[in-house]
């Protein structure tokens, strides 16, 4: 829900400082909770409609959450810990846990939960791990004058209410990257399902053929198999991510889709029949989370995903998602790898890294090959290295114009369709399916 509000309004601190004075008041956690919910509809973040009180977590439950705002369950107590400050009490964090578990469990969705007194906010997802009561896992309303403050924190960390948010970098980062605690509730719940699909072959399989991929592309890698497996995890969250925006960018609409046919989400039947397009959307080694109950996980992230205006993305938008997901480290220890026998020298990665001078450079035109499919899979290559050598740098835009040469200007959609390289590297596919969705629109 977007509701403009005039920020002079006195209601809103109002709202805020009625929250505070029950807290402060030591009042019953029905009256704090119900000034939360008249916060929540005050500032537009909720509509009464999207606010259930006493809802249970799951079927059959005797238990009840305080209260349910949109996907998001908010407990409430008279304090949130016995000490002072923003202690919680792990009795307390318990209890959100088990409702969020519950939910989870029942095929419910993958929710965010509050625990709060009206005074400490603490954010809460399945997996969480340990108690963070920093920003932004955490909130402190320390006077009636931050009730902006709360609902930005609320509206952006938590309920995440937003609508048609622009796809440019700031708001991808802020609301899909590494920063946002939804991202990192994806991630935790990934790796959750990652650790228990461990009997599955398939996943083994892929994830194997993934990590022999990456060493063919970039010679011996560095990292242990914990290490590779966090990759790889964060690999399929940015391809599931990207694939969702691709079809979105087409028109798909990703919740109907979400919720009628969770496995298409990685299959793309329905892309296919809307656009007439193969090789986009498909099952490859990230769809991995449809095979092990990820369900809820998919339909979570397709209405995260589906709040953006993808319609109107930049086309550099996968190298926009990549760039914040895989810093530097993460890069060091491939940086001065040898390529595959065979490689051109001129296109050799210690080539491509000591001439990214400007934006203004355009590199020169290889030889053409003599047939169409070693064009294809050269170019795919020196785009490949080009994307692991300049990820963390400031020229991402446009990446493909200045990588292509005379032979290789045919249409796009025939070489995203012959992925020799780029299964290893998440979301190349899609990204090029995104750059042409940007050239048909």
């Amino acid at each position: 829900m977007t509701t403009h509000l005039d920020l002079t309004n006195a209601a809103y601190r109002e709202a805020a400082a009625e929250i505070l004075l029950r807290h402060d008041s030591d009042n019953a956690e029905a009256n704090i909770t119900s000034a939360i919910r008249n916060f929540l509809t005050q500032t537009g973040l909720a509509k009464a409609e999207e606010i259930v009180e006493e809802n249970p977590p799951s079927d059959g439950s005797r238990r009840a959450v305080d209260l349910t705002a949109l996907d998001t369950f908010i407990e409430v107590k008279r304090r949130i810990g016995a000490n002072a400050g923003f202690d919680p009490d792990p009795a307390n964090v318990q209890q959100l846990d088990d409702y969020l578990a519950l939910s989870k469990s029942d095929g419910k969705g993958i929710r965010t939960g509050i625990l709060t007194d009206g005074r400490y906010w603490l954010l809460r997802w399945p997996e969480a791990g340990p108690v963070r009561t920093s920003r932004p896992y955490g909130f402190v309303l320390e006077s009636s004058d931050q009730w902006n403050l709360l609902r930005e924190w609320l509206r952006d960390s938590a309920l995440i209410s937003l609508e048609s948010i622009p796809a440019d970098r700031s708001s991808v980062e802020q609301y899909l990257g590494p920063g946002s605690p939804t991202y990192q509730r994806d991630i935790d719940v990934l790796a959750s399902l990652y650790d228990q699909a461990a009997q599955y072959e398939t996943v083994r399989v892929k994830r194997r053929l993934w990590e022999n991929l990456l060493r063919a592309a970039l010679g011996e890698i560095a990292g242990d198999p914990a290490e590779l497996d966090h990759l790889f995890i964060r690999h399929t969250y940015l391809s599931l991510v990207i694939g969702m925006a691709v079809q979105a960018s087409f028109g798909i609409d990703l919740r109907q889709l979400a919720e009628i046919d969770p496995s298409d989400l990685l299959q793309g039947r329905r892309f296919r029949d809307a656009t007439g397009l193969s090789g986009i959307i498909e099952s490859d080694f990230f769809a991995w989370p449809d095979e092990v109950g990820g369900h809820d996980l998919l339909k979570a992230l397709a209405r995260r995903v589906a709040r953006f205006d993808w319609q109107n993305a930049p086309p550099d938008i996968a190298a926009i998602l990549y760039r914040p997901s895989f810093r530097p480290t993460n890069a060091a220890p491939w940086a001065n790898t040898t390529p595959p026998p065979g490689w051109p020298g001129p296109w050799s990665p210690s080539w491509w890294t000591t001439r990214w001078g400007s934006a203004s450079w355009t590199p020169p035109a290889a030889p053409a090959p003599s047939s169409p499919r070693p064009c294809a899979i050269s170019w795919k290559r020196r785009v490949f290295f080009a994307w692991m050598h300049r990820m963390n740098g400031i020229w991402m835009n446009g990446i493909m114009k200045p990588t292509r040469h005379s032979c290789e200007g045919r249409n796009p959609w025939v070489h995203a369709q012959t992925t020799v390289w780029i299964p290893a590297f998440a979301g190349m596919t899609v990204a090029w399916g995104m750059t042409v969705a940007g050239t048909m629109s």
